[in-house]
């Protein structure tokens, strides 16, 4: 989960599940001593994903339900500024709104793989121009002290400048949720295969929670998250403008697909 000091929650009215809305609920109830987040609500329909039919009861909505989503914050004694957009450019309106509240990250919601429904070419579009993290909830159960998990390209000797962000997300999100921290990488050629003292020595992570998997990332990663069912995993994107960030990147887009925990991606 994001841990910064301002966060977007986008909230889909759409929907009847809004795990995003739950996460945030679940770290304002943990962190209520020493972490006490500004918490922003975007409520926006992502038209690309939604049955807009006249008929379906979910495209309505009325002041009690907004109410009702601003009291759940309201007792635990956050009150979270509302914003409404009706724009029917998704990610776009997501990263004005997130730019004008000075947010430091997204938080999303999405059904998962076992819903059948993938990831829209919006969501993609907002993950590759997004300036800061995005976190995609696709569970509504509340952290319980599992591991948070990062995964870091090891392919340079030296820790990378978004590795080095990798690794201070997942500090903090374990020592606020109270797990262990962990971390996964997947090699496809014996003769890369990370140097596990260096790992130890460059992260902190202690060798029995450091995970190297052959394969393919999607594949490795996916295998690590069985095993630990983590509260968190942490992954890394390269941020793209222009027509790149229409593109949807092969190895991100796989590992997304397959990992169904919530995933903070870290740009």
């Amino acid at each position: 989960m994001a841990l910064e000091d301002k966060l977007l929650i986008v909230v889909n009215p759409a929907a009847s599940r809004q795990p995003a809305v739950e996460r945030a609920i679940n770290i304002a109830r943990q962190g209520a001593e020493d972490f006490v987040p500004e918490l922003n609500l975007l409520i926006l329909v992502d038209q690309s994903t939604t049955d807009s039919r006249a008929d379906n009861d979910a495209v309505y909505r009325n002041g009690q339900w907004i109410k009702d989503l601003y009291d759940r914050f309201d007792t635990l004694g956050i009150q979270p500024s509302i914003e409404i957009s009706w724009s029917r450019e998704w990610a776009d309106a997501i990263l004005f709104s997130a730019s004008k509240v000075g947010a430091s990250s997204i938080v999303i919601s999405h059904p998962g793989k076992s819903a059948n429904r993938s990831f829209s070419d919006e969501f993609w579009y907002l993950v590759r121009n997004s300036p800061i993290p995005v976190c995609v909830v696709q569970s509504t159960r509340a952290p319980a002290g599992r591991p948070v998990v990062v995964s870091m390209d090891l392919s340079d000797k030296n820790i990378t400048e978004l590795n080095k962000r990798i690794l201070t997300a997942g500090q903090v999100a374990s020592k606020m949720y109270g797990s262990e921290l962990h971390l996964a990488h997947a090699y496809q050629d014996s003769m890369n295969y990370p140097d596990r003292a260096k790992l130890v020595e460059n992260t902190g992570i202690p060798n029995e929670r450091i995970h190297l998997k052959a394969g393919e990332p999607d594949q490795a990663l996916g295998e690590v998250a069985r095993e630990l069912d983590p509260d968190l995993f942490i992954v890394g994107a390269s941020r793209r403008t222009g027509i790149r960030a229409a593109l949807r990147g092969r190895k991100l887009g796989d590992i997304l697909m397959t990992i169904e925990h919530d995933l903070f991606v870290i740009v």
